[in-house]
């Protein structure tokens, strides 16, 4: 049985309520995939596809994992893997943790293979936070050049692909 304080029960409680809120939304609801085919066209490019999401469902979902993957956030991920880690203090857990949390930064397919654009790593986290500092949370100029500059290499639908794809390792993994 783990030791936790009376502090890290009630994060631990505000991370239920919020992972039970983000399985409500429409998005999970209908069922999620990440990447489903990556295509290769020679001097042309590739396509990257993904099952079709809706601007809402996005919009959604961004609303739902703010709580949950914003670092400063009173029960973020990252600080629930902390508290559970510490609380339990065996071997088990915390390699459970550690997988979740490399699945979390760094995706499913970072796995297997890993692509960089215009020096940033397609399948990490570090894609989606220029991704919501330059569209979404903030508007970051340094991060609206970076997203440009991707966004041109790749395209657009390619892009958004990709960080969709990533999101839903980070729900996956929450």
């Amino acid at each position: 049985i783990g030791n936790f304080s009376e502090d890290d029960v009630s994060t631990l409680k505000a991370y239920s309520s919020y992972v039970e809120n983000l399985n409500t939304s429409a998005l999970l609801l209908r069922g999620t995939s990440g990447i489903s085919a990556i295509e290769a066209f020679g001097p042309e490019g590739m396509k990257v596809s993904c099952p079709e999401y809706t601007d809402a469902e996005l919009r959604e979902i961004l609303m739902l994992l703010r709580p949950l993957i914003l670092e400063r956030e009173f029960a973020s991920f990252k600080k629930v893997q902390a508290i559970i880690k510490k609380g339990f203090q065996n071997r088990a857990v915390s390699d459970i943790m550690k997988l979740a949390m490399r699945k979390y930064e760094h995706g499913e397919l970072s796995e297997y293979m890993q692509i960089s654009v215009a020096d940033q790593p397609l399948f990490d986290k570090s894609l989606v936070n220029t991704w919501l500092n330059s569209e979404h949370y903030h508007m970051d100029l340094d991060k609206i050049e970076k997203w440009n500059e991707i966004k041109q290499a790749l395209g657009e639908e390619n892009v958004r692909a990709v960080t969709i794809s990533h999101i839903i390792s980070m729900i996956n993994s929450i």
